[in-house]
Protein backbone atom coordinates (compact mmCIF):
# COMPACT_ATOMS: atom_id res chain seq x y z
CA UNK A 1 0.00 0.00 0.00
CA UNK A 2 1.07 3.38 -0.84
CA UNK A 3 1.37 5.55 1.85
CA UNK A 4 2.22 8.47 0.84
CA UNK A 5 3.13 11.45 -1.77
CA UNK A 6 5.82 11.17 -4.08
CA UNK A 7 7.95 14.34 -6.11
CA UNK A 8 10.34 14.42 -9.20
CA UNK A 9 11.48 18.04 -8.07
CA UNK A 10 9.88 18.79 -4.88
CA UNK A 11 9.86 22.60 -3.70
CA UNK A 12 12.45 23.69 -1.45
CA UNK A 13 10.09 24.09 1.55
CA UNK A 14 9.21 20.35 0.66
CA UNK A 15 12.50 19.33 1.82
CA UNK A 16 13.74 21.88 4.82
CA UNK A 17 10.28 21.47 6.32
CA UNK A 18 11.11 18.20 9.18
CA UNK A 19 7.16 17.38 8.84
CA UNK A 20 6.84 17.57 4.94
CA UNK A 21 10.02 15.90 4.39
CA UNK A 22 8.85 12.52 6.77
CA UNK A 23 5.37 12.61 4.10
CA UNK A 24 6.54 12.98 0.84
CA UNK A 25 9.04 10.94 -0.53
CA UNK A 26 11.40 11.06 -3.61
CA UNK A 27 10.65 9.30 -6.66
CA UNK A 28 13.40 7.21 -5.92
CA UNK A 29 11.99 6.23 -3.05
CA UNK A 30 9.33 4.99 -4.88
CA UNK A 31 11.34 3.32 -7.46
CA UNK A 32 13.47 1.31 -5.29
CA UNK A 33 11.35 0.74 -2.59
CA UNK A 34 7.98 1.14 -2.17
CA UNK A 35 7.43 0.03 -6.11
CA UNK A 36 9.55 -3.63 -4.83
CA UNK A 37 7.22 -3.94 -1.77
CA UNK A 38 4.33 -3.24 -3.77
CA UNK A 39 5.25 -6.23 -6.20
CA UNK A 40 5.84 -9.09 -3.43
CA UNK A 41 2.86 -11.72 -2.81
Amino acid sequence: MLDGVYYVDPRPEMVSDERLREEIGDFKRFLVRDLWLLSKP
